[in-house]
């Protein structure tokens, strides 16, 4: 129904944001991905959307890119897989890492995924195996490990820090430097935390 809404982002959190067009405010649930990349609130954004009813709930999702809106899709055709949970997988693991986990049936690597048990990871891996080849993602550098970017996330969250925050240091990161291990990581985001 709604391709995709541009306007003021009013407010933002980790799990939702409000984009005001035409005078009215709409509440959509974002992934970590998507509220990493969020301008300053006050400034105009757009989000690719996708608009869920259901008998007793209506919501509407929104993404930074198509490729995560794809995704999404994918992930709620799955039996048993909801809206939540799908947002859940995105957050904590993103586009790229996902499509690597399907491609190399890595069960354990998905059930990191809050909500994700055994069971479920290979039932999700299975019913999108070989249907991911559409969603074209960006090839991934060694240092951009999901084990890697996953441990440092975790160990940021485990010292204090809202995941919201360890999300959005490892990614940016990640992204200007080659990183090699654990340590080097960590040192790297507490640079980029001393700065915030």
């Amino acid at each position: 129904m709604f391709e995709y809404i541009k306007g003021k982002l009013v407010s933002k959190l980790p799990t939702a944001a409000v984009l005001e067009t035409g005078g009215i405010g709409y509440s959509i649930c974002i992934p970590l991905s998507t509220y990493g990349v969020l301008p300053d609130e006050g400034e105009e954004t757009h989000l690719h959307t996708h608009f869920v009813v259901r008998e007793d709930k209506v919501e509407l999702f929104g993404f930074a890119t198509p490729e995560e809106r794809s995704l999404f899709r994918k992930l709620i055709s799955v039996n048993r897989v909801g809206g939540n949970l799908a947002i859940n997988v995105l957050s904590q693991l993103g586009v790229g890492d996902f499509v690597t986990i399907v491609e190399t049936n890595d069960v354990k690597m998905l059930t990191n995924v809050s909500g994700i048990g055994k069971k479920s990871a290979e039932r999700i891996i299975l019913e999108l195996k070989n249907k991911l080849d559409d969603i074209p993602i960006e090839k991934k550098d060694e240092a951009r490990d999901v084990g890697l970017k996953q441990e440092g996330i975790n160990a940021l969250v485990s010292l204090g820090y809202t995941r919201a925050q360890a999300f959005s240091t490892v990614e940016g990161v990640l992204k200007i430097k080659k990183i090699d291990n654990l340590e080097h990581l960590l040192r790297e985001s507490f640079k980029l935390l001393r700065r915030d």
